[in-house]
């Protein structure tokens, strides 16, 4: 039954997108889909990068793993595609993607290695869901996090580094890119506290003279660069200027290139009116928390979070030893490189584990309190500070619509070579993590949204 409503709604999507029908598609998907892209960004990303590849003229019989149903469309310029569609259990779309074809692995991989003890209830349940995916998809290697109260157990399968057969641990480095912005908040959180910045000071106030001027910049406050709403575009177009490191595209940018792009960088919309994601604006704020503290973002990040959480093992820099780390790989498994960062550190830099990432969720489930109330940081970003459905956001990280104790603050991150997810449900003291050493889409996030279906019905 779910498999044929899956089709049914694969045909609606289809003639939906034969007809330039957006809006009426987006009108189909559910909150986390909406979390992760705003209306008007997801019809324009459809006029902009797939109605010039014209209409699907036909399309094969599904594919389906991990409650994924995957299409190969032909389109009428006859490139072919393949459209991802996943139903939540209300028939809600929360999933629907369009990606080049890819073949998938022509048989399943069996005797995928894992440390599962497989002794409880939990155990066969992230079997169950790991095993399936890393089946059916390229994927080398998979770490995961569950955190249960003060409980955290972790699971790894596959390959870290394939060429040496070396398998993950939970000691095992992965970018974990765009979640470093949920730590970028975290010190944005701190210099609110300490009164050493407010959150609707203008951004210009931290910015040199020359960028300042700029009275495009002048109504976008601190708030609105931490919860997407700046209405700067997702990245500055100066980004690969003088580079020829495409496969490494933030290696380069620095503090001149970004004030450069800032003195005549035209914000497509007035800020705090509509949620579109950019990695622009939290790259931003970053520079200007190292000018708050006279710091550089590493060093903040060591300072505030790593070092109190215990965090022993992430950092924000170049991989300076492989063997810690697992290897980065295309969609399709091939070697590619690790990223690097300048001036954009602060949108997707950090490499982490997933024993530390269980103990930066810990902060988030266990609330510490001071004074007998909830840490004033804590506070903060726990607070929605953009609340226009579908999307809710308090400080760096996107939330699904309150529904009670079920409330989940989450954030997905991908690099050339990685995906990642962590996802915290504060009220039930629970959090995953899910590490993948792959840019395969949907990869590690869906691998979390299937474990927290599961586990909030437990």
């Amino acid at each position: 039954m779910t498999n044929r409503r899956t089709d049914e709604m694969a045909r609606k999507l289809i003639n939906l997108y034969n007809r330039s029908e957006f809006d009426s598609i987006y009108a189909l998907t559910n909150q986390v889909f909406r979390n992760a892209i705003a209306k008007d960004a997801f019809v324009q990303s459809m006029k902009t990068q797939l109605q010039p590849l014209g209409t699907i003229a036909g399309f094969g019989q599904a594919q389906r793993a991990n409650g994924v149903s995957r299409y190969k469309c032909i389109m009428s310029s006859g490139l072919n595609l393949q459209m991802l569609v996943a139903l939540d259990a209300e028939d809600k779309v929360s999933t629907w993607a369009m990606r080049p074809w890819q073949e998938k692995p022509t048989t399943e991989r069996t005797n995928i290695w894992n440390d599962n003890a497989m002794a409880t209830s939990l155990d066969s349940l992230v079997n169950k869901i790991a095993a399936d995916y890393m089946k059916t998809h390229f994927t080398p290697g998979l770490s995961i996090g569950i955190l249960q109260g003060t409980k955290a157990s972790t699971y790894n399968y596959g390959f870290a580094r394939v060429e040496t057969e070396q398998h993950p641990t939970r000691q095992t480095l992965y970018e974990i890119g765009s979640i470093t912005k949920t730590f970028t908040a975290f010190v944005l959180a701190d210099a609110v506290v300490n009164n050493k910045a407010k959150l609707d000071d203008p951004i210009t106030k931290y910015l040199p003279d020359s960028v300042a001027s700029n009275i495009k910049l002048q109504q976008i406050k601190l708030v609105h660069l931490s919860n997407h709403t700046s209405g700067l575009p997702r990245l500055p177009a100066n980004l690969l200027e003088g580079s020829t490191k495409f496969n490494n595209p933030y290696a380069y940018y620095d503090n001149p290139k970004l004030f450069k792009f800032l003195k005549t960088v035209q914000p497509v919309r007035s800020p705090g009116i509509e949620y579109e994601y950019s990695n622009l604006a939290v790259g931003l704020l970053g520079v200007i928390m190292e000018r708050v503290y006279a710091k550089p973002i590493q060093q903040l990040y060591d300072e505030l979070i790593f070092k109190p959480l215990k965090m022993n093992n992430t950092f924000c820099g170049p991989i300076p030893d492989t063997t810690m780390a697992a290897a980065p790989y295309t969609d399709k498994a091939q070697p590619t490189n690790y990223w690097n960062f300048i001036s954009l550190a602060a949108a997707g830099s950090i490499k982490s584990t997933t024993e530390d990432m269980l103990r930066y969720a810990l902060y988030f489930t266990m609330k510490p309190r001071q004074k007998g109330k909830p840490h004033p940081r804590l506070a903060l970003l726990d607070s929605i500070t953009y609340a226009k459905a579908p999307q809710y956001l308090s400080l760096g990280w996107l939330w699904d619509k309150d529904t009670g104790s079920n409330r989940i603050m989450q954030h997905s991150g991908g690099t050339g070579g990685f995906r990642s997810n962590i996802s915290v449900i504060p009220d039930r003291k629970l959090a995953i993590v899910v590490l993948a050493n792959c840019a395969e889409e949907p990869g590690a996030p869906l691998v979390a949204e299937l474990l927290r279906k599961e586990l909030l019905i437990q």
